[in-house]
């Protein structure tokens, strides 16, 4: 694939923090192809932990690695509907629906667990940069409550520097939908966050890596090791050269996009000007 995407690009980041923070059990919101998963999995294996997935579409490659080890707990399911039945995870990894409502429920749902235990309050979340850090993404609208569904589109795209969806730039083809809306109220997955955190009067930390869509984490100021995370995130938190990289490596991958859209028409009026 020419984009890489996957939250196991940053597992050089979060295993230094799972480590040092001393995590035996982690529970991850989206599993996709497993790529992040293979990851998780080896590390709560070497722990003597056990990896809990939950994921409402699971891939063919996923669910080969479910088959093959006990470590290893999978619920099919929406997030929002099985948060509530995990107990005993000491991290937790949200890379599932980026969307205001989706996110924001699930940081509410997995706070609500940690209330009497702040010390272990440990979340990573995917993808709170562009594109979905202010603009709503869904893969199954029908999930969303009307008074939280902004109008969205299964075909336009979005690209760097503009708010407005367009014919092209970076598209689902049907897999998942965008928000016609950039910014606003209770749109995207960093909005999620900052409304979450507003709401926290300051007991929560968040710092944030750019690059491969951003990757945000969240962390109690009561957490037993939180000097640790924080020393860990601190070089690479809101990091203008990794923010300049990034930048970079989207606006080529928009220009590829560009360049296979033209291609795709040219062939198309080719054709249609043999017959």
């Amino acid at each position: 694939m020419l984009l890489i995407h996957s939250m196991e690009n940053f597992s050089n980041f979060y295993l230094k923090i799972l480590e040092k923070s001393k995590v035996k059990n982690i529970c991850e919101i989206g599993s996709e192809f497993g790529g992040n998963t293979k990851v998780l999995l080896e590390y709560v294996e070497n722990k003597g932990g056990k990896l809990t997935c939950i994921d409402p579409n699971p891939n063919k490659e996923f669910l080969k690695i479910t088959s093959s080890t006990e470590n290893l707990k999978f619920i099919e399911s929406v997030s929002l509907n099985a948060i509530d039945s995990v107990e005993n995870i000491d991290a937790w990894f949200i890379d599932g629906d980026h969307n205001w409502y989706t996110v924001y429920n699930e940081l509410l749902m997995i706070r609500k667990k940690f209330i009497m235990d702040e010390k272990k309050f440990l979340v990573f979340v995917h993808d709170v940069d562009w594109p979905s850090g202010y603009r709503d993404m869904y893969y199954n609208p029908s999930s969303i409550p009307k008074e939280f569904l902004h109008e969205h589109s299964w075909d336009l795209g979005t690209v760097i520097d503009n708010p407005n969806l367009i014919d092209g730039g970076f598209r689902g083809n049907g897999a998942f939908a965008w928000a016609y809306q950039f910014g606003g109220k209770k749109n995207g997955v960093r909005s999620a966050i900052i409304d979450f955190l507003s709401e926290e009067r300051e007991e929560i930390e968040f710092m944030s890596i750019p690059g491969i869509f951003g990757l945000g984490v969240l962390f109690s100021k009561k957490h037993s090791f939180y000097k640790e995370i924080k020393k860990e995130l601190e070089p690479f938190h809101n990091n203008p050269f990794l923010e300049k990289m990034e930048n970079n490596r989207l606006k080529n991958y928009l220009e590829v996009i560009r360049l296979q859209d033209e291609i795709s028409k040219t062939r198309w009026r080719d054709r249609r000007t043999v017959d």
